[in-house]
């Protein structure tokens, strides 16, 4: 008996690991730039890579180090909501309430915490390691994105030498080891570790280049001792432990780290020449190094309390860097067979395998979830905008790309993140708002405050906000299935936060008084545009709230209906009942004609070419998914038309409305790369810039202020859009290549739909597209292929002879399949004519 080559497995057509090989990250020549150097991580602990023409500098940084003083308004000062309304509809009736002297004053006390330099993630300092430029000279890097090891190039006496440096995977470790060739030692001037040169006090600004520099030499010491920080060293060891900045005084229990560097060569004190005439005496956390051919080092972040950390220097032994290596390359080979694509070695493959390196490197189940700019910080670089949890878009975003890929593991972090802000969010909405339920908020620090920091109206009052907080947690049931997950941790946050929507919708329907049958939602922030306006009629009823309300409700709808056919606990039947209702009593979204015809617009009576900060007007695509390719003709002739015309200012919108066109089938693959390009910065990612005037920018606005900001983490998800074009699955239909090149071939493998479903498919030059699905958690489902013929399904299991095929005509094809059972289906172009309707294929 032989096998029909069309069997042939396609879950394994696609070698991730290998794929990835084609895209390192390179790099000629040498660095002089923080944002030129090599984005290393293990989802926590991060390292960037400068190979500097005279230095290889790594600074380092972490998910959990913040500097958490905080300014938070009295809460007797913010007032509560209710009585902050009034104040504004007072101030409304004559205009801008922020305009009204009184009420803009109350608009500055509330945003004045917000002002200050702090909180933020705070650096954890640098290693240096010093190199003889005569005898030296440092070519550039390379990262292997398929191990996570990054090769810095250089010569050593003319001849190629290569310095090894990776981050553990299963520690707050980085490797460094460097071998010469032959009989010459190595160029190494001197090792050393730095605090960093804003360090405690200097949150204020910069200091200056020249004095609180990184160079390996000069005049005044970078150290200087204190109470919040002390040094170690020994022969084999240096190391410098800081305490984090708290509010008050600094106590024994303070949060402090240890970064520590260990040698397996002899480091050793001494002197240098210096630029004023004389030679200096190194500085604390400076050394020589003894003359080797091979060096290796061991750099460690350890997490305490100040007082455990400063009670006495920690003998680090050096271990074994080879079992390090091959966890760590072990662990980038189990990410990456999760799933594949293979485009050719085209540039949307690079993109889409970089982005989920760059993912993985900020990002790991178990470990604290990544601010704006994840674990890379040095001096001021990561604290834009506090570099903290901004829930009105930035830091869902980074998790779009997840489900899809399989690596749904990376979305814990997410939801221990709003297990912390759990309590601060229900005190929220019931000491703020008067509510029940959590009100989840624009900001989110890693710090204990009794309410939700930055409770500004004209930026709190976003009132999608708690919706949007827990939206992915909705997509993480939906694709996994995992009901435990569901009951434990996802339905009580759709609980709470129903509870909240639905007495908000209530009270703002009840204060509006308007006699049409309908639940509205007010007040409203339009995301970043209006503020609070004149008489806040742009503050009622946003499309963005609206969608995200219904999305909300019907989550928990769906959630009570899984978790009753589960044989579980049902959710609270009068808030399920509640949520059912208002799906239907829900104000239409806003529309306005324009000389295309009908589009939605971000809240009524707004002008439709207003310039958006993010693409408000379109939500009901994406994210909310309101609205899809399945909708009724004219629902998507007016996303298409919408989307289409609205107009963004850039900064937050290369994923975003990305995803909106690739939901609708009219994204233009080859313009969002150069838009992909015009973000590019030198170390390969993506960052704000922007890209239109008009709006809160203006035509003397740098386009790139922002990119000096960090590394944008939100933008790793261009990944997301690439699989959006490849497979959909968000309203029930799997869609395979829905928005990809008919002359572009590509295969991928074990991408995952909603309800579970495994799908590869491959599509090669002279030959017949070939698709391979895998039954997941739900078993009836729809599937529309990418050719427009008719379709031949069969059980993957049958051999050639033992193949019963079941023909299905052109169209959508409906399936009925087990979990974990496999079905081909492949095109049939001579069926043609033959076959008519649509059937339902049984198969088990």
């Amino acid at each position: 008996m032989t096998t029909n080559p069309l069997y042939a497995p396609l879950s394994q057509a696609v070698d991730g690991l290998d794929v990835s090989r084609r895209h390192p990250i390179v790099r000629t020549p040498a660095a002089g730039d923080f944002f030129e150097g090599a984005l290393l991580g293990n989802g926590e602990f991060g390292a960037v890579v400068v190979p500097r023409p005279d230095a290889i500098v790594i600074h380092l940084g972490h998910n959990a180090v913040w500097d958490k003083r905080a300014q938070v308004v009295d809460p007797d000062r913010l007032g509560t909501f209710a009585k902050v309304l009034t104040a504004a509809e007072e101030a409304a009736r004559h205009g801008r309430p922020d305009e009204d002297e009184e009420f803009a004053r109350y608009l500055a006390d509330t945003e004045e915490g917000y002002g200050a330099p702090y909180p933020k993630p705070f650096p954890c300092g640098s290693v240096l390691l010093s190199l003889d430029t005569r005898r030296c000279e440092v070519l550039g890097y390379h990262v292997d994105i398929a191990t996570g090891i990054c090769s810095v190039q250089l010569t050593i006496d003319g001849a190629p030498s290569t310095v090894e440096i990776f981050v553990a995977a299963d520690s707050d470790t980085a490797w460094v080891r460097w071998s010469a060739h032959g009989t010459a030692t190595l160029p190494v001037r001197g090792l050393r570790v730095l605090p960093d040169p804003l360090g405690y006090d200097g949150a204020d600004g910069p200091a200056d280049p020249i004095e609180a520099g990184n160079a390996y030499t000069r005049p005044k010491s970078a150290f200087t001792p204190n109470e919040h920080l002390t040094h170690e060293q020994s022969s084999h060891h240096l190391a410098f432990v800081q305490g984090l900045p708290v509010t008050g005084e600094a106590l024994p229990d303070t949060p402090a780290f240890r970064l520590g560097l260990t040698s397996d060569t002899e480091l050793t004190a001494g002197t240098v020449a210096g630029f004023k005439g004389r030679r200096v005496a190194l500085d604390p956390l400076a050394t020589h190094v003894a003359p080797t051919r091979e060096l290796n080092l061991r750099i460690d972040l350890t997490q305490d309390e100040l007082s455990a950390l400063s009670a006495a220097p920690v003998a680090v032994e050096m271990g074994d860097q080879d079992t390090a290596r091959s966890a760590t390359t072990a662990s980038w080979r189990d990410f990456w067979a999760r799933s594949a694509i293979d485009v050719g070695g085209h540039e949307l493959e690079a993109l889409w395998y970089r982005n989920l390196y760059w993912t993985r490197c900020a990002l790991r189940d178990g470990g604290v979830a990544p601010g704006l700019f994840g674990p890379w910080t040095y001096r001021d670089i990561g604290s834009g905008f506090h570099g903290d949890y901004h829930f009105n878009y930035n830091v869902q975003q980074l998790y779009w790309g997840l489900f899809v890929t399989g690596h749904e593991d990376l979305h814990h972090p997410y939801l221990d993140l709003l297990d912390s802000l759990l309590p601060q969010a229900r005190r929220t909405a019931e000491q703020y708002y008067g509510m029940p339920g959590a009100a989840f908020s624009l900001i989110g620090w890693p710090l204990e405050t009794t309410l939700a920091p930055y409770l500004c109206p004209k930026w709190a009052w976003e009132a999608f906000i708690p919706a949007w907080a827990v939206q992915t947690l909705w997509w993480h049931y939906l694709y996994t299935g995992d009901v435990d997950l569901l009951a434990d941790r996802i339905a009580p946050f759709l609980v709470d936060v129903a509870q909240f929507l639905l007495d908000y919708l209530d009270a703002g329907t009840e204060r509006l008084a308007r006699d049409d049958g309908r639940l509205h939602v007010y007040p409203t922030v339009v995301p970043e545009v209006y503020g609070l306006s004149d008489g806040l009629r742009l503050n009622v009823d946003g499309h963005v709230d609206i969608v995200f309300f219904t999305f909300a409700f019907q989550a928990l709808v769906d959630a009570d209906e899984a978790l009753r056919t589960a044989g579980r606990d049902a959710l609270p039947e009068d808030l399920v009942e509640r949520a059912r209702a208002a799906v239907s009593q829900l104000v239409p979204l806003p529309t306005t004609e324009t000389d295309e015809g009908t589009v939605w617009v971000s809240v009524a009576g707004e002008d439709p070419d207003v310039v958006y900060n993010v693409p408000a007007a379109a939500m009901a695509v994406f994210p909310c998914e309101a609205v899809s390719l399945s909708s009724p003709a004219d629902q998507v002739d007016i996303a298409r038309r919408t989307v289409r015309r609205q107009r963004t200012e850039g900064g937050n919108d290369l994923v975003f409305v990305a995803m909106q066109e690739a939901r609708l089938g009219q994204l233009d693959l080859e313009r969002w790369l150069r838009h992909v390009r015009y973000c590019t910065i030198p170390n390969g990612t993506a960052t704000a810039r922007v890209q239109c005037a008009g709006g809160r920018y203006d035509d003397a606005t740098p386009f790139d202020f922002m990119a000096r900001m960090g590394v944008w983490t939100e933008n790793f998800a261009a990944g997301a859009v690439i699989s959006e074009c490849l497979l959909q699955s968000h309203d029930g239909v799997i869609r395979i290549l829905p928005n990809w090149p008919l002359d572009l071939p590509v295969s991928f493998t074990e991408l995952r739909t909603r309800g579970g479903h495994r799908v590869s498919f491959t599509r090669r030059p002279g030959e017949a597209d070939r698709l391979e699905l895998t039954g997941g958690h739900e078993r009836e489902l729809t599937v529309v292929p990418p050719w427009s013929g008719p379709s031949t399904v069969h059980p993957a299991a049958y051999s050639t002879e033992e193949a019963q095929a079941i023909h299905h005509p052109p169209g959508p094809i409906r399936l009925s399949v087990q979990t974990g059972t496999v079905v081909r289906i492949s095109p049939v172009p001579s069926l043609n004519d033959e076959l008519e309707g649509t059937t339902t294929c049984a198969i088990s």
